[in-house]
């Protein structure tokens, strides 16, 4: 009998306990859970009414953002304007190096061409006349013509020439000439012989 006595006390305080859980709240007592009015949000976050002071500072804030958008909106599009200028300006400068190149070709080729009827010419002379005229020359147009040559037509003209005229077109053939390579014919292109 004693423990039907604790089961009914027990019984009395829980169902106690649930009634204060789950009673409604009233105006005259001491509830202090929060009355929700809008029985839709579920959740969702409502809206609180703002403070004039904290209205202010976020319009502000707000207008802040929009100013600093429209300055970043202007720099991209300055942005964007200076790399087309600077695509178009890159262009024309190809354009300008096309031709450029072209011309050295075309240059290249005539003066290559000239050297041609030079050597030509030189070859067809009589050795020492035309020991006489290359003696004359400039340097570098000397070596050009005596490199060009055949080599016994070199032969010949370096004969009759004047010594130390001969002796000073020989070493400067022999600096821009590879060792292995015979005159009057073009070097083979290696990593180790110089250019011409």
């Amino acid at each position: 009998m004693k423990s039907v006595w604790i089961y009914a006390i027990a019984g009395f305080f829980m169902v106690g306990l649930l009634h204060l859980a789950f009673r409604p709240a009233t105006a005259e007592g001491n509830d202090k859970t929060p009355q929700v009015q809008d029985k839709a949000l579920s959740g969702l976050r409502a809206p609180v009414p703002l403070t004039p002071a904290l209205d202010d500072a976020l319009k502000k804030k707000e207008e802040e953002v929009a100013a600093r958008e429209l300055r970043v909106k202007e720099a991209e599009e300055r942005m964007a304007r200076e790399d087309e200028r600077i695509r178009l300006r890159l262009a024309e400068l190809e354009e300008v190096q096309n031709a450029v190149a072209k011309l050295q070709t075309q240059n290249k080729q005539q003066n290559d061409e000239i050297l041609k009827r030079l050597v030509k010419t030189y070859e067809s002379m009589n050795p020492k006349k035309a020991a006489g005229v290359i003696g004359i020359m400039p340097d570098s147009l000397a070596v050009d013509v005596l490199m060009a040559m055949k080599e016994k037509k070199l032969a010949s003209i370096l004969d009759v020439m004047e010594p130390n005229r001969a002796m000073v077109l020989s070493s400067l053939i022999s600096a821009r000439r590879p060792a292995s390579v015979e005159s009057g014919k073009k070097p083979q292109k290696t990593e180790a012989s110089p250019q011409l």
